[in-house]
């Protein structure tokens, strides 16, 4: 499964630009999901974001997101734990990178 190419990232990035009003407002969602059990990174309050449902807030919704990607050629089952962590993951890490440009 590849989700490190330009072409999955570029359809992640959009998808969390699709979800969000604005950079500044994703922004200060993420300070506000800071907490001290958690590191003070961007990508650790966008993933804590993305596990309360602030983008797709279902299995099945995660599930058809991933799928649109075509990262799963052989066609593997996961459970929907594996996709929830993999959803998170791939938005968290555009949601940093989103913030860190400052679009």
């Amino acid at each position: 499964m590849r989700t490190n190419t330009k072409q999955v990232q570029d359809q992640v990035k959009q998808h969390v630009l699709d979800q969000i009003e604005s950079v500044e407002i994703l922004r200060a969602n993420m300070d506000a999901a800071w907490s001290q059990e958690i590191p003070n990174t961007n990508y650790h309050k966008a993933l804590r974001l993305a596990q309360w449902g602030e983008f797709l807030i279902s299995y099945f919704g995660e599930r058809n997101f991933l799928n649109s990607l075509d990262i799963n050629p052989q066609n593997k089952e996961y459970t929907d734990e594996q996709v929830d962590k993999l959803y998170n993951h791939l938005v968290a890490k555009q949601c940093a990178k989103i913030v860190g440009e400052g679009h």
